[in-house]
C-alpha cells in the first residue's frame, strides 16, 4: 500500500480526477492513458477530450481497442520520437523545428491486440498490445510500431445499453429537461428585454 500511494503521490493522478469525475457524469464514456516518465520515474495520466477516442469492444464487452486522433507540436514530437526519426520521416523537420517549435501535426495512436503474438520473441514490436504512431500529414507514415504487455489505457463508461458502445451518464437523462429549461430562459430573456426596450410604433 505504501509503494501504491507513493506512486499516485509521485503522479499526476489527483490532478486529473476532478476532469475523469467530470467527463464521466456528463458524456458518460471517460478515457485515460497512462504514460510512464522515465526521467523522473512518475506515471503520467492523460485525460483525452472525447472528440479524439474512438474504441471497440471484443466480444465479452471489454474496451480493449482504442484509436486516438489528436495533434502534438514538433517539439513534443521530438521528445517522443528523436530528431533523427522525425528527420528520416520529413526531411524538413528540423527547420521546421526551429522556425516555429509549436507548429501542430496530426498524429493518429492506435492500441488494439496484437492477433500474431508470439511469447517466445522479446521485443517492442511483439508484445500483447500493439502501438501504432501514424504521422497523418504532409502523407500517412509509420512512426513506431511498438507494444505494451498491459493495456495503457483505461475506459470506463457510467451506464451503457446492450447495443450501445459508448456510455450514457446521468446527464443524458436528463438531457430533454435541460434543453427544455434552456429553451425557456431564452424565451423569457426575450421577453425581459421587450420589457425593459419595447417595441416603437411609428
Amino acid at each position: 500500500e505504501e509503494v501504491m500511494y507513493a506512486a499516485y503521490l509521485r503522479s499526476n493522478f489527483y490532478d486529473q480526477i476532478p476532469e475523469i469525475v467530470r467527463e464521466a457524469a456528463s458524456i458518460g464514456t471517460i478515457v485515460t492513458t497512462l504514460e510512464e516518465d522515465l526521467v523522473n520515474a512518475r506515471t503520467i495520466f492523460t485525460v483525452p477530450h472525447f472528440r479524439e477516442c474512438y474504441i471497440a469492444e471484443d466480444r465479452f464487452g471489454n474496451v480493449d481497442t482504442l484509436y486516438r486522433n489528436y495533434f502534438l507540436t514538433l517539439r513534443q514530437m521530438e521528445e517522443k520520437f528523436t530528431l533523427d526519426k522525425m528527420k528520416s520521416v520529413d526531411p524538413n523537420f528540423e527547420e521546421q523545428l526551429k522556425n516555429n517549435p509549436y507548429q501542430e501535426k496530426e498524429i493518429l495512436n492506435a492500441i488494439f491486440p496484437r492477433k500474431n503474438y508470439n511469447k517466445d520473441r522479446i521485443d517492442k514490436a511483439n508484445k500483447p498490445i500493439v502501438s501504432l504512431w501514424v504521422l497523418k500529414s504532409p502523407k500517412e507514415t509509420l512512426l513506431e510500431d511498438s507494444g505494451y504487455d498491459d493495456m495503457p489505457f483505461v475506459c470506463w463508461r457510467w451506464r451503457r445499453n446492450n447495443d450501445e458502445i459508448y456510455g450514457r451518464s446521468p446527464s443524458w437523462d436528463a438531457l430533454v429537461d435541460i434543453m427544455k429549461a434552456n429553451q425557456q430562459a431564452e424565451t423569457n430573456l426575450v421577453a425581459g428585454h421587450k420589457m425593459v426596450d419595447p417595441a416603437m410604433i411609428a
